[in-house]
């Protein structure tokens, strides 16, 4: 582990503990936790000592734990269906990208006759590919008899 990791894992704790038990904000308690934490969070993200996304998912953890806020306010930016959408989404592309599967179809695209040999072609093999993968599964609606 670097040096500027070590520090950063050693630096981070030590100002949330001392930001915490000095009094800074005393006539606003969770300003002062929220600060606390802030610096936390600041020093770990410079640092890099611990990934950036697991740091960022120790927020609203920090933040219900220290009181600042209910768990359901704490969470709730994780619970909009647009980063729903977009970490299905990522989910997605890697597990593509760990198979090849986006090389496999652009070769197969790629290896038609009638499209490798022209640019407008090309572009429109590949936006009716790109349109095939991201089609939304129709729901399957139960007949009433």
């Amino acid at each position: 582990m670097e040096n500027r990791k070590k520090i950063g894992f050693l630096l981070g704790p030590f100002l949330l503990i001392l930001i915490y038990f000095l009094p800074l904000l005393p006539q606003n308690p969770q300003a002062h936790h929220l600060l606390a934490i802030f610096s936390l969070v600041v020093v770990w993200w410079v640092t890099e000592c611990i990934p950036i996304p697991v740091t960022a998912l120790l927020i609203p953890v920090l933040i219900t734990a220290f009181k600042v806020a209910p768990i359901k306010q704490a969470f709730a930016p994780f619970a909009n269906p647009i980063i729903m959408l977009f970490l299905g989404s990522f989910i997605l592309a890697r597990a593509m990208c760990i198979h090849s599967l986006d090389q496999k179809l652009a070769y197969s695209v790629l290896s038609v006759k009638a499209i490798a040999h022209k640019k407008t072609r090309i572009l429109f093999a590949m936006g009716l590919t790109t349109a095939f993968l991201s089609l939304k599964s129709l729901p399957i609606r139960p007949r009433l008899i």
